[in-house]
């Protein structure tokens, strides 16, 4: 997996953002539907970034940030902000401590399990755009 620049410069985020907006959407407090489905694994092809590229930032980046939210009694459904989204991703992996690559998933994002059986139906499809 590449690993991100030191500084996370706009042309940098600008790739990654259309990544981070369609994923956020697998942690909203709703159910998606196949539409849904078929344009986050559409958008995850389009990134052309590897399976275990695409499970790092599903994992380390988005994840970390937005996962609490499937654990609110009325948590957010109709869609995070992008540029709130987009400004914490960054905040988190600026503040990351070199220890946190070597953590399980389920620590640095509890929540992951809940969704688990969507993220492979997404891999399915990328596998299947490829």
């Amino acid at each position: 997996m590449k690993t991100p620049p030191h500084r996370f410069d706009e042309a940098w985020i600008a790739q990654r953002r259309p990544l981070w907006v369609a994923l956020s959407a697998l942690f909203l407090d709703t159910e998606l539907t196949p539409a849904d489905g078929a344009r986050i694994a559409q958008v995850m092809t389009d990134s052309g970034l590897s399976l275990p590229e695409l499970r790092a930032v599903y994992a380390r980046e988005v994840a970390p940030v937005v996962s609490a939210n499937l654990r609110m009694t009325a948590g957010v459904w109709s869609g995070f902000d992008e540029a709130w989204l987009c400004t914490q991703i960054v905040r988190h992996l600026q503040k990351g401590s070199w220890w946190t690559r070597f953590m399980p998933e389920w620590v640095r994002a509890p929540g992951l399990g809940m969704i688990e059986s969507q993220w492979h139906w997404l891999i399915h499809q990328v596998q299947m755009n490829r």
